[in-house]
């Protein structure tokens, strides 16, 4: 008898032990489905208080969460504003002029359309493009970018402004001012150019879906081939930590 009392007591903690580490695996996944929402519709990581919000409004994935977002911003004028600003700064690296923003105001769009509206811009317009380039290396390099440094980067996957200058970022911490004319593009563990969360292939796929992405494992409309540091999936937008 006692035996089988030992045998029930290890079964119901096997039980609760399984139990619990589902329940933390399925929290884990609504808080990087929130995290990849915000960063994807809003271009920022959402605060504790947003969180806790959408962890209560049931298992929603995050495209559902980015067009709740979306409604949310169709209605507050400024913060719509604020959003084709950031968009223009972090694919361009400038501001937008004044027609530009009154112009894209009649939009219901989201950060990554914003973005991913610019980038195909950039995949016409070579001389857009061109400027972009020089931008980053002015940014981060702090020189205009010699000629097979644009050639290198034109023959990549086009990019936009904020995930180049990030890759250049990892590429002067680790090589200085030596010019950048091959290999592969990566962003370091952390970016000043850069606001990400790693996340589960689960809601990478999700997040990738969503952007249109392809290739990298830096999940951000205009991540281009980019690489993250250690090989893990992140959810990337412009702004910095």
């Amino acid at each position: 008898m006692k035996h089988l009392y030992r045998s029930l007591f290890a079964l119901v903690c096997s039980v609760l032990l399984i139990t619990g580490v589902l329940a933390q695996n399925a929290d884990q996944l609504k808080t990087e489905r929130i995290n990849a929402s915000y960063l994807i519709a809003m271009g920022r990581k959402p605060n504790s208080g947003e969180i806790t919000h959408w962890k209560k409004q049931g298992d929603l994935t995050v495209a559902q969460l980015v067009e709740h977002h979306r409604n949310y911003l169709a209605g507050d004028a400024n913060m719509k504003k604020s959003l084709i600003i950031q968009a223009f700064k972090n694919s361009y690296g400038r501001a937008p002029i004044e027609s530009e923003i009154k112009t894209n105001m009649t939009q219901k769009m989201t950060y990554a359309e914003w973005m991913i509206n610019h980038i195909n811009w950039l995949k016409k317009s070579t001389t857009d493009y061109t400027d972009v380039i020089k931008r980053a290396f002015k940014a981060v390099m702090g020189r205009d970018p010699q000629q097979a440094e644009i050639n290198y980067y034109k023959s990549q996957p086009v990019m936009s402004y904020m995930v180049m200058a990030a890759t250049l970022e990892d590429w002067k911490s680790q090589n200085g001012n030596k010019a950048k004319t091959s290999g592969t593009l990566t962003i370091g563990a952390s970016s000043s150019y850069l606001s990400y969360v790693g996340v589960s292939a689960t809601v990478a796929s999700e997040a990738s879906n969503i952007i249109g992405q392809a290739s990298g494992n830096v999940i951000a409309a205009g991540g281009g081939n980019a690489v993250s540091a250690g090989g893990a999936n992140v959810v990337a937008a412009g702004g910095g930590n």
